[in-house]
């Protein structure tokens, strides 16, 4: 009789086993990837437009349009970097610092886009 109830106990459990095993587990959802910000390529386009202004000379209507870039998305650093080029290029240092300085706002600090703008702000001029 002892030797059924274990044998029994034994059946049962692999019987647990397998329906353990047999499980099937639901497919998870496919991830979609986040929606690219419709922001960042007006503000690219705005950027690529300034590049170019800048390499023809043209400061002024250069820091127009990155400032323009500043306003619709002000956490790209990308576009004080860029300005601060520009007020450089234009022969206005403290302009290009103001820039350097307001995008050190948005950069979050021990990443590369705080180091480059460290680095920028203690460059000798």
């Amino acid at each position: 009789m002892a030797r059924s109830n274990i044998l029994n106990v034994v059946l049962l459990f692999g019987l647990l086993v397998l329906v353990a095993c047999a499980t099937v587990l639901p497919e998870p959802e496919p991830v979609e990837p986040a929606p690219e910000d419709p922001r960042l390529s007006v503000v690219q386009e705005l950027q690529r437009q300034a590049v170019v202004r800048v390499q023809q000379g043209e400061y002024l209507p250069a820091i127009s349009l990155l400032e323009r870039a500043v306003q619709i998305k002000p956490d790209e650093i990308g576009n004080y970097i860029l300005l601060a080029r520009a007020h450089t290029l234009r022969g206005d240092p403290d302009q290009a610092r103001a820039a350097l300085q307001r995008g050190q706002l948005y950069a979050h600090p021990g990443s590369a886009d705080a180091a480059r703008i460290e680095h920028l702000l203690n460059r000798p001029e």
